[in-house]
């Protein structure tokens, strides 16, 4: 878990995605669950567009079994959900805009049919970073 500190050149009023790491909480992680389980979060500073990453894989792969993984924006759903149904990691990228100071991204993870999913390396980037908390790294 951790922070990246940018520059201290004063804050960018508003983030732009990029390719500058913000916050990282990479701890691995599995569920068996189900249903959604929020497996990652981070508060953010400034409102604007994030690129978030992360990288999931399913414990046992064959049989149907797939993981699942979907970004959420204060508990509500607002990327694309990605499954995998092998047992190699994938990084997932996605450009999402519309945050406001102090909303949550987070990851919530999830598995069909049976195994255990696993997710790490949930990181948001931005054109400028700033100091970011990582509220949740399971």
């Amino acid at each position: 878990m951790g922070i990246s500190r940018g520059p201290s050149i004063g804050f960018p009023l508003e983030a732009a995605a990029g390719d500058a790491l913000e916050a990282y909480a990479d701890t691995e992680s599995s569920t068996a669950s189900g249903t959604p389980v929020k497996k990652k979060e981070i508060r953010i500073a400034r409102a604007g567009a994030y690129r978030i990453k992360y990288d999931m894989k399913i414990d046992v792969s064959g049989g149907g079994n797939t993981v699942v993984a979907n970004i959420y924006k204060n508990g509500v759903a607002c990327g694309t959900q990605h499954g995998r149904d092998t047992d190699t990691y994938s990084t997932y990228t996605e450009d999402i805009s519309g945050f406001a100071i102090g909303d949550l991204i987070q990851l919530y993870v999830w598995r069909l049919v049976a195994s255990t999913g696993s997710s790490r390396n949930f990181r948001i980037y931005c054109v400028n970073p700033i100091e970011t908390d990582v509220t949740l790294d399971t």
